[in-house]
């Protein structure tokens, strides 16, 4: 799941080689594990070449436990935005095996239980590839040509956003899709028409497409047990549900909120349904609202100025989230710009259950390896850090630079 982003390679689809190391150590309860590294890159890409063999070393790789390390704006002198570098790491050995360039703003995921890596791009990276699409590659053998999947009308943004969620299962693919109803152009709150569309990964086709409301601001996916929800900020915050077969419904409205100092927005980052039934959202600054109360029901940050970030949060499974969260000075955005703690959160009832972990060092992004082991970007330093959470040690990695966001 989501929940819900490195040195210059040389020309083609595939390299193999050493580039980054990532110190990880065995823990109770944890197998060999990979990461994912998702670097910026310019230049063109051949499709990968067919090979009679498949690739050793993934032949015993288990893809349970993987990071995505990815880049935010793209620097490219043509255009906004460039292709980018997915490195698969074999995190007990640290070493690179094999780096797969991408498309234009790409979005990644692993769908563990089958074993694959999904990218998925708006055009590119060879000049052929001119419509968005989903690439599929099998890890046990990344040397054949990826099945391609077209998600039509795939929505983008200059920055990156995690527009697609696997379901629990991994047989369905969430997306946002995008389009405006009005011709001759106009602004977002009266022409941005989203839709989450559901596309089963097995046959590789769409089972459903959902319509959110008119002038949602890129609404966020966040994956149920069967369904996903959708988060739709238009002034007030409404929560959706949308089925696989494309049925959506409101769950929830919820207050616009601000700082009240500053009149800054706080925004929702994360939503979800409590063991009563009922939608909640969670705020940036640790409130959290259920549907149908005007009142905030609890609070899941010890301090004022602390606040979650957005795009911050990690989902292991049905009933675990991770949420990273930092400090801001009031007079300041309210958002952090470093992270030094994170939540962890049960999904199904997110007052009582939450626990809080400062980490050693401020970091600049946060992903959870499982639920013993946070992957950590230092914000001075730029290095990649293994965290794990029961005796408070820290493994330190490779520097990484450009590498602006983390997901599991």
């Amino acid at each position: 799941m989501a929940t819900r982003v490195l040195g210059r390679p040389g020309r083609g689809g595939i390299r193999r080689g050493g580039v980054v190391v990532l110190s990880i150590a065995a823990i109770a309860a944890m197998i060999v594990g990979a990461v994912v590294l998702l670097n910026t890159r310019d230049g063109a890409e051949r499709e990968p070449a067919r090979s009679q063999a498949p690739a050793a070393a993934f032949n015993v790789l288990p893809a349970d436990n993987v990071i995505l390390a990815l880049n935010d704006e793209p620097d490219d002198p043509v255009r906004i935005g460039a292709n980018g570098i997915v490195t698969l790491l074999d995190a007990t050995s640290r070493t690179s095996h094999v780096e797969i360039k991408t498309g234009y703003t790409p979005w990644v995921a692993l769908r563990r239980t089958t074993g694959q890596l999904l990218v998925a791009e708006l055009f590119g990276p060879e000049a052929s590839a001119t419509e968005p699409r989903l690439r599929v590659f099998e890890l046990n053998n990344l040397d054949i040509t990826p099945r391609v999947i077209p998600l039509p009308g795939r929505a983008t943004s200059t920055t990156y956003y995690p527009g697609m969620a696997l379901s629990s299962d991994e047989r369905v693919l969430y997306y946002l899709r995008y389009a405006s109803i009005c011709p001759s152009g106009g602004a977002a709150e009266a022409c941005d028409q989203f839709s989450i569309v559901a596309l089963d990964l097995g046959a590789g086709v769409e089972v459903g497409s959902a319509q959110l409301p008119i002038g949602c601001s890129f609404p966020e996916i966040v994956a149920l047990k069967g369904d996903a929800l959708a988060i739709c900020r238009r002034g007030e915050v409404t929560v959706h549900r949308v089925s696989r077969d494309g049925a959506v419904h409101e769950v929830g409205v919820f207050p616009q909120r601000t700082q009240q100092d500053t009149g800054n927005p706080i925004g929702p980052v994360m939503a979800g349904i409590a063991s009563d039934g009922l939608a909640y959202v969670v705020y940036a600054d640790g409130k959290v609202y259920s549907a149908g109360n005007p009142d905030s029901i609890g609070d899941l940050l010890p301090g004022d100025n602390e606040r979650i970030g957005y795009n911050a949060f990690t989902l292991l499974d049905d009933n675990t989230a991770i949420l990273a969260y930092g400090v801001v000075e009031a007079a300041h955005a309210p958002f952090a710009e470093a992270y030094v703690g994170a939540l962890f959160m049960n999904r199904a009832d997110p007052i009582n259950s939450t626990t809080h972990v400062a980490f050693p060092f401020a970091a600049s992004s946060v992903a959870a390896l499982d639920a013993n082991t946070l992957v950590l970007r230092g914000s001075s330093d730029s290095r990649l850090a293994t965290f794990h959470t029961a005796d408070r040690t820290t493994e330190q990695g490779d520097t990484l630079e450009g590498t602006q966001w983390l997901v599991r």
